[in-house]
């Protein structure tokens, strides 16, 4: 379809039922892949599961919902974008339906694996069809809306999952979604305009084939890679070896295929490429934090699960509003140098929190937190923005697609790594903090040192072993967070690169 043959943009009441409809779908994508985390204690016990097993409740979801991703701008295309959208909502619905019911590990992992597999392409679909209800000018503040309502529905399910197993159990975290699926099913059917299917767009098998085959290993590998101690694990090497092979299989069939099953001409657009680049770092410095901060609060701040989930709440709040007010504000300012900002904001933050200690002050954690909220909404609508702009509209489905494909895998290798460069770290800090302790070391004889560390007497070897340990995490903790500023920092100049935006 050509630019001049789309259709006309809804206005009114139409154009907010579309909305409407497209951010009801994403949250409840957000809350069945959320509001799990606060459950897997329970579901541990329920399944007489150990750590790593409970895990896959988690792993065989992000799997999944990876994969699938991949295949979404085809899927969109071959049987209509709404069309898609509005099954997956339905199925969603029923698969979270079986996870509420499943009665072993095996068959609740299952059921999240097919929960992320029919689920995945909410995400994509919804913000492609929330920002095609807007003209050009106003994509923005479009992204900033939908986004405002994903990242609401992060925020409040942990909040809401954790209020459900306190006074029902954990089948209810899964049951209480059930509703807003149904209320979004019906709205979606009965309001989103359809897309006319292409019955000649055809699946590229082998591409296909590929590409899930590359995502899965990947992802999986990555997933447990560091419970299982990396490359000193058979099974990581397998995966990883699966999934370099089937990458060339990908590459060789985008090259060659007459339809590939990844669009060629989207690299064409230089705006688009290097924000594919921005996307990579985007997903690592949106997950790390909210990742590393809980068990850093936990570990050694000395807070309970509760205190550090309310501690984040207000990531959540900076994000919600600066979603609204760039997306409001995009069309007036020049987003590469929001862009350049968000970026800026990630690198201090990042880089004050390496100056922090085990004393961690509350207030000092609520101000950092929304700053990175706010840092991640002045990021993520200038990236959508500037990948969109130069691109013609047919093209927007799957160039949103596998923007959230770059984005899970950035998640992914981000999370990998820093854990990895964490272990590493206790290890080295331990053991230069270790070698200090001596009976001739005369910092143990000072007025100021605490008398249970003491290196002649075994209960104050023990103490000292304690505090060696917990220092060890600190420093690991704070170095971690100063490599992630540093990367935040070096990206700023990589703006230069982009291309100033057409006016809409």
């Amino acid at each position: 379809m050509s630019e001049s043959s789309t259709p006309p943009l809804p206005t009114g009441f139409k154009r907010w039922a579309i909305v409407i409809a497209a951010c009801l779908g994403t949250a409840v994508f957000d809350l069945t892949w959320m509001i799990v985390g606060v459950a897997l204690p329970h579901m541990q016990g329920s399944f007489s599961a150990t750590p790593d097993q409970i895990a896959w409740v988690m792993t065989a979801f992000i799997v999944g919902s990876t994969m699938m991703i991949s295949v979404t701008g085809w899927a969109s295309e071959r049987f209509g974008q709404e069309q898609v959208f509005i099954f997956s909502v339905l199925a969603n619905t029923a698969a979270t339906f079986m996870c509420g019911v499943a009665d072993s590990l095996e068959t609740e992992v299952l059921w999240r694996f097919l929960q992320g597999v029919l689920s995945a392409p909410l995400l994509a679909l919804g913000q492609a069809i929330c920002i095609a209800a807007f003209p050009p000018e106003k994509r923005g503040f479009a992204s900033g809306v939908w986004g405002s309502v994903g990242v609401g529905a992060v925020v409040f399910a942990p909040l809401f999952g954790g209020y459900l197993i306190e006074h029902l159990n954990w089948r209810w975290v899964f049951y209480a979604v059930i509703p807003l699926g149904l209320i979004a099913f019906v709205w979606s059917w009965v309001f989103l305009p359809r897309t006319q299917p292409k019955s000649d767009r055809t699946l590229e098998f082998w591409g296909f084939f590929g590409l899930i085959v590359f995502v899965g290993a990947l992802q999986t590998g990555l997933s447990r890679g560091e419970r299982l101690d990396w490359f000193e694990s058979t099974e990581i090497i397998i995966e990883v070896a699966i999934a370099a092979f089937a990458l060339l299989l990908v590459v060789y069939r985008v090259m060659t295929a007459e339809r590939p099953i990844i669009e060629i001409n989207l690299f064409s657009d230089r705006n688009y490429s290097v924000s594919i680049i921005f996307m990579v770092l985007f997903g690592g410095l949106t997950t790390l934090p909210v990742v590393l901060l809980p068990l850093m609060l936990q570990q050694l701040g000395g807070y309970p699960p509760e205190t550090a989930g309310e501690l984040m709440f207000s990531r959540g709040l900076g994000t919600v509003l600066s979603l609204l007010a760039v997306g409001y504000l995009m069309n007036r300012m020049d987003p590469r140098l929001v862009l350049a900002a968000g970026f800026v904001f990630y690198a201090t933050t990042n880089i004050f929190m390496s100056t922090w200690t085990s004393s961690i002050n509350e207030w000092w954690v609520i101000g950092t937190n929304f700053i990175q909220g706010m840092a991640s909404g002045s990021t993520y609508v200038p990236i959508i923005t500037i990948a969109l702009a130069t691109l013609a509209r047919r093209y927007h489905t799957e160039a949103i697609t596998f923007m959230f494909l770059i984005f899970n895998l950035g998640s992914a290798f981000a999370v990998a790594a820093v854990f990895a460069l964490y272990t590493r770290l206790v290890q080295v800090n331990h053991s230069v903090l270790a070698e200090h302790v001596t009976e001739t070391n005369e910092v143990f004889a000072l007025r100021d040192s605490p008398e249970v560390w003491s290196p002649t007497t075994q209960d104050g070897l023990a103490a000292l072993a304690v505090e060696i340990a917990r220092q060890a995490e600190m420093i690991a903790y704070v170095n971690a967070f100063l490599a992630v500023g540093v990367c935040a920092a070096v990206v700023v100049p990589v703006v230069l690169l982009v291309r100033k935006p057409p006016p809409p």
